[in-house]
């Protein structure tokens, strides 16, 4: 099994000819459910690694 995640920006989608949203942008991760804790405690290191710990978001 598989987790995938996907997300999106610079488009709305209502209007794919929008002169103001020229730049559609689509990336993905997918991570085997074996290496789910793995990759969690790598990701959580890079962003204690970037962040201050008192200047991480709350709800990041």
């Amino acid at each position: 099994m598989h987790f995938f995640y996907l997300d999106e920006a610079g488009c709305t989608g209502a209007d794919l000819n929008a002169v103001e949203q020229p730049i559609f942008v689509l990336g993905g991760v997918s991570v085997r459910d074996e290496g789910w804790v793995r990759t969690t405690e790598a990701f959580e290191r890079v962003v204690s690694d970037y962040f201050q710990p008192e200047a991480v978001p709350p709800d990041f």
